[in-house]
């Protein structure tokens, strides 16, 4: 989680390209999401990335016509309770960005791992 942070802050400005949702009879299911995001390492310039949440608690994903969930401006990202919560729409306030329960698009989970897949100069 440390270096998914250090590396693409709130991904702001990122772009989702993809949202691939899968889960068995067995498992708590996983999601897959490529975007685009920038990358605070590398001056902002954006790189490709996948990342995947195992262990799905609890999913939201909203897609209001005519408006794109898929845009993100701010996340808030972070761990309570032994779960990971990945709020792409938190409620964005002055002082502090709070989570929002009824948020667009929201991911409570036990894990997630980071991909490079590509770099954009």
């Amino acid at each position: 989680m440390k270096e998914i942070i250090d590396k693409y802050g709130t991904f702001s400005d990122a772009l989702i390209s993809k949202v691939c949702y899968e889960r068995g009879v067995e498992d708590h299911g996983k999601i897959e999401l490529v975007l685009n995001a920038m990358n605070m390492n590398r001056d902002g310039r954006f790189d490709k990335i996948k990342l995947t949440f195992s262990n799905i608690l609890n999913f939201r994903f909203i897609e209001p016509f005519p408006f794109s969930s898929l845009i993100i401006y701010e996340a808030l990202i972070f761990e309570k309770e032994e779960t990971i919560v990945f709020n792409f729409f938190p409620q964005i306030n002055m002082e502090e960005n709070t989570d929002n329960e009824e948020s667009n698009f929201r991911i409570v989970c036990k894990s997630v791992e980071c991909e490079l897949l590509e770099t954009f100069e």
